[in-house]
């Protein structure tokens, strides 16, 4: 399904359901000429159907979720027992609300283990909620290369960036925490295994680096010239091209982060 530029309130507070199909719904020309908004009650997408990666979606802005009251969170994207791809998004100014579960940005949940590549999650939030302004995991396995998670929030408790509850399987490579607060990562129960990422106060894990990103500007998540994330990832399970497209890697390695500097 190729979605033309625009923006797109979804009517529906539970979200956009794929119903279990393993279809691919895309943006026509990238995230920053598609934005599906939640309209400021409910999220924008919603898998529970037991969907695997086969089921995408890739190339939106994804905004303007709340989720409130009693719920498993997600204030952009809940996946609940499913396990879609999540690409090339920008995933931004979500947030729950309440006694709703964490995830401003993203919650899995139920033994949901999303992919989720080449994405910015930034300016997120979870108040008076679970944890996890960005992302939030209970008994989930995601597995998360290439993303920029900043500047999001977490109210009550902890993990900012993301917070992991219960006996999760989290797997992260050459992605950037930087600016959430009142941490970038934070678990009740099995540390994620972070790899060649980019973390602002440090994190356990092979090729790991704690220096500031040097990003090209406010707002803005590519990566200046002379920053440390440049051909500082991985090459195991590297997505072939970054948010924009472009061919990764281009240079001695992988950059860290959703941009391949150019």
């Amino acid at each position: 399904v190729l979605v033309a530029d625009g923006t797109y309130t979804i009517l529906d507070p539970d979200g956009i359901d794929f119903k279990g199909k393993a279809i691919t719904v895309r943006s026509e020309n990238g995230p920053q000429n598609c934005i599906i908004s939640g309209g400021g009650d409910g999220r924008s997408f919603y898998f529970h159907t037991g969907e695997l990666n086969n089921s995408v979606v890739s190339g939106f802005t994804i905004t303007g979720g709340v989720i409130d009251g009693w719920s498993t969170g997600g204030g952009g994207i809940l996946c609940e027992g499913a396990s879609p791809t999540i690409s090339n998004c920008i995933i931004r100014n979500n947030r729950t609300e309440a006694i709703a579960w964490g995830g401003g940005g993203i919650s899995c949940t139920t033994f949901a283990a999303p992919v989720i590549t080449n994405c910015v999650i930034e300016s997120n939030s979870a108040v008076d909620a679970d944890g996890g302004g960005g992302i939030y995991c209970d008994n989930a396995s995601p597995v998360m290369r290439n993303c920029t998670i900043v500047n999001n929030s977490a109210g009550t408790d902890s993990g900012g960036g993301i917070y992991i509850f219960g006996p999760s399987s989290t797997l992260i490579s050459n992605t950037i925490f930087w600016g959430n607060s009142p941490n970038q990562i934070d678990y009740s129960n099995t540390a994620p295994d972070i790899t060649y990422s980019d973390i602002e106060g440090g994190f356990p894990g092979t090729g790991n680096i704690t220096s500031d990103p040097l990003f090209a500007g406010a707002g803005v998540y590519s990566l200046a010239t002379g920053s440390p994330c440049i051909d500082a990832g991985t090459a195991s399970g590297a997505p072939s091209s970054d948010i924009e497209g472009n061919t990764r890697p281009l240079g001695a390695g992988y950059d860290m982060g959703a941009y391949e500097s150019q």
